[in-house]
């Protein structure tokens, strides 16, 4: 089992692509890449993919019938409830930057 104070490697990963990718967003909104479809792909992998790591993340550490405690299950649904909202935050940015609103769809 982890320490508590120890941040995974997958939470560094993801914070690092995290900054990447706000990076990239205002290089795309600056125009650095021609008005080219770059900002909606990025977007929509940050939109899909997360979710779908969150599935696979639980399902390997928990498999049916696992024999592991309570606790760390329990621990593992609180990480991933403070990843939603970061990541839903992290949704809210990356489309505020590419100028995208809600009234567009």
């Amino acid at each position: 089992m982890m320490p508590k104070n120890e941040w995974p490697t997958t939470f560094k990963v993801s914070a690092g692509l995290g900054m990447v990718s706000l990076f990239i967003a205002l290089l795309i909104k600056a125009d650095y890449f021609c008005k080219s479809p770059w900002g909606y792909i990025l977007l929509g992998l940050w939109t899909l993919v997360p979710p779908l790591w969150f599935l696979y993340e639980f399902q390997s550490e928990f498999p049916r019938g696992h024999k592991k405690p309570q606790e760390e299950v329990d621990r593992l649904k609180h990480l991933h409830d403070l990843s939603r909202n970061i990541w839903v935050a992290f949704i809210i940015v990356l489309a505020a930057i590419m100028g995208i609103k809600l009234d567009d769809f």
